[in-house]
């Protein structure tokens, strides 16, 4: 488990999600409402069903990568 949870709110754009997911080398990330109660969650499988082909291809290579 990390030590500082990255999450997102309901209404959080794909691309700051998936910059998010990048940054943090995340495969999932939680969503959650204004009471910081987790709504949902978004995975790399959702980004590979619901985003174009690029997009999938960036985050699945930057999450995957090695740590600096």
């Amino acid at each position: 488990m990390t030590s500082t949870v990255v999450s997102v709110k309901p209404d959080t754009s794909l691309e700051e999600c998936l910059d998010l997911m990048e940054e943090s080398q995340l495969r999932r990330i939680a969503v959650v409402d204004d009471n910081g109660r987790i709504c949902g969650i978004v995975a790399q499988a959702d980004i590979a069903i619901n985003a174009d082909t690029e997009k999938t291809a960036t985050v699945v290579q930057e999450v995957s990568r090695a740590h600096a």
